[in-house]
């Protein structure tokens, strides 16, 4: 899926109730990738969470309706393509890569905080540990 917006970068998981200059960078760039968020008003509604959904499902990532990093990745065209670039990277720019995935697993963790415990769990509705853990790495692929 080709990107029509220009790149925006969510620096936190935007879920049902977050608002904000974040909110309405994330539903002008859906909204430009072809699935309805409606008004880029700032305020993460229900529509917005359909919205989300319907571009991690079109976009092969995990469908959750939270608009994390992955979500970010993918609304900037990083999808999970390869390409011969990408092997030529040197050890600094590496490095680079693997802290800004840290920092990204340790966002995607912090931003769970409240979500409650639920024996088995495995979404932001409630987590067991695993479950959790999961979640946080899957998000930072």
């Amino acid at each position: 899926m080709s990107v029509l917006s220009p790149s925006i970068n969510i620096n936190q998981a935007l879920r049902l109730g977050s608002r904000g200059s974040s909110v309405r960078a994330l539903q002008s760039a859906l909204n430009a990738n072809g699935v309805n968020a409606g008004t880029a008003d700032g305020v993460f509604g229900l529509q917005t969470q359909r919205a989300v959904r319907e571009f991690q499902r079109n976009a092969g990532i995990t469908v959750d309706g939270v608009a994390g990093p992955q979500t970010n990745r993918a609304l900037n065209g990083s999808g999970s393509s390869s390409n011969s670039s990408a092997k030529s990277l040197n050890s600094s720019t590496t490095q680079s890569r693997n802290n800004t995935s840290v920092d990204g697993i340790i966002s995607t963790a912090k931003a769970q905080i409240g979500t409650p415990y639920q024996w088995g769990g495995t979404t932001p509705s409630g987590f067991d540990f695993s479950g959790f853990m999961n979640y946080a790495f899957n998000q930072n692929k």
